[in-house]
């Protein structure tokens, strides 16, 4: 029941993290400091919408099978309260 729900959690985290820095670049207008035009942000946007989502499942991967077994080498070794909450 761990995995999914760190696979889970990690994808989300990792999908407001994108969202929050999308709304920063673009309220802030930090596209202006890497001399990027406004009219060539649509473009950067659509490829984002198909490349991020699939790069974050890769990390919600990575995250899920590297976390699950140390937290369960925490549990063997008594360091940690399992579980957390």
């Amino acid at each position: 029941m761990a995995a999914p729900a760190l696979a889970l959690t990690s994808f989300i985290g990792t999908e407001a993290d994108d969202i929050t820095g999308n709304v920063i670049f673009m309220y802030l207008e930090l596209y202006k400091l890497f001399g990027i035009p406004p009219e060539a942000l649509p473009p950067l946007y659509v490829a984002g919408a198909v490349i991020m989502p699939l790069q974050r499942v890769l990390v919600a991967i990575i995250a899920t099978l590297v976390a699950v077994p140390l937290f369960k080498a925490f549990e063997k070794s008594a360091l940690i309260r399992w579980p957390l909450t």
